[in-house]
């Protein structure tokens, strides 16, 4: 987007109550710490620790009339190209829909605080594309950002918050349990 200094695209799944949650956010902010590209979940009204790539390590998203961005969702997460160039990866960090569905793509015209964000969608395509993403993804931004032990990711929500030592330690000691037997071998 030429005249752009921001924009955002969010992923969300069908019961996303408003946007209240959301699967992937994908926000390139121009002014932002020398240009930065922001990727995030939004998990009921709380976002997640956000991903952000220096603009300048990314093929250019601002000053021109358009950009390609391509996203992919795969078993491991949403991978991300600009221009076809390989740029992150927002691991999962929710469950997705278990049933076969679609699932809701917007683009926001303001930022959470109300201001416009003006740019363009040129055109949108939805579909199965073969992956993308090559055998070294040694430097993609969010790659194993976890270092995960286990090839399996299993995902825990819902959980009351703790607010003593022994209720720490029994908390660890279920988790522990739970990536045992769910985790991988």
């Amino acid at each position: 987007p030429q005249e752009s200094s921001r924009f955002s695209i969010n992923i969300a799944a069908p019961n996303h109550n408003g946007y209240d949650s959301i699967l992937f956010h994908f926000n390139p902010r121009q002014f932002q710490r020398g240009g930065q590209l922001v990727i995030n979940n939004k998990n009921e009204s709380m976002w997640g620790n956000d991903l952000s790539v220096p603009l300048s390590q990314l093929p250019l998203v601002f000053g021109k009339q358009a950009c390609t961005l391509i996203v992919q969702m795969t078993e491991e997460g949403f991978d991300v190209f600009v221009e076809g160039v390989h740029c992150a990866r927002l691991e999962h960090r929710m469950a997705l829909p278990k049933l076969k569905g679609p699932l809701c793509l917007q683009f926001p015209a303001s930022d959470d605080y109300g201001n416009p964000e003006d740019w363009e969608v040129y055109r949108v395509w939805w579909g199965h594309k073969d992956s993308m993403a090559g055998k070294d993804l040694s430097g993609v931004a969010g790659v194993n950002l976890y270092s995960s032990v286990h090839p399996k990711k299993l995902f825990v929500s819902g959980l009351p918050k703790i607010h003593s030592e022994p209720e720490v330690d029994l908390r660890r000691a279920e988790m522990e349990r739970a990536f045992r037997k769910y985790g991988g071998p």
